[in-house]
């Protein structure tokens, strides 16, 4: 049994741009996963910054964040924003403002094209 297995696909629809689908580990991202499992909606904005995009997502999870080198595609948690983030360009973060939790398995490219704040609603497959 790989680790394709133990992933939860995430539907992403940017309103006016698209759609992405990422895919969360359960493991690093349990407490992701059973959020969206007990909404099965989650509305927000996505925003970028950076060399990210940060999808609002009002889960309030208190873990701490690991310093990392973080790639193009990587799927994060920001306890500090609330947020999830989309890597656009590899980084390396000592704070602990980052779990990794998944990647963009499809769709990274229309993360690239967002140039302000935009709605987006993220639905578990």
């Amino acid at each position: 049994m790989g680790m394709s297995m133990n992933v939860s696909l995430l539907k992403a629809k940017i309103i006016g741009f698209g759609e992405a689908t990422l895919s969360i580990d359960n493991d690093k991202g349990f407490s992701i996963v059973s959020e969206f499992r007990k909404r099965r909606i989650v509305d927000g904005v996505a925003m970028p910054h950076r060399n990210m995009v940060l999808i609002s997502v009002n889960f309030r999870k208190g873990v701490r964040g690991l310093p990392g080198v973080f790639k193009r595609g990587s799927l994060l948690y920001s306890p500090l924003f609330d947020s999830l983030v989309v890597v656009l360009r590899d980084f390396d973060s000592r704070e602990q403002n980052y779990i990794e939790v998944g990647t963009v398995e499809e769709g990274l490219e229309i993360f690239d094209k967002l140039k302000n704040i935009v709605k987006i609603r993220i639905t578990l497959l």
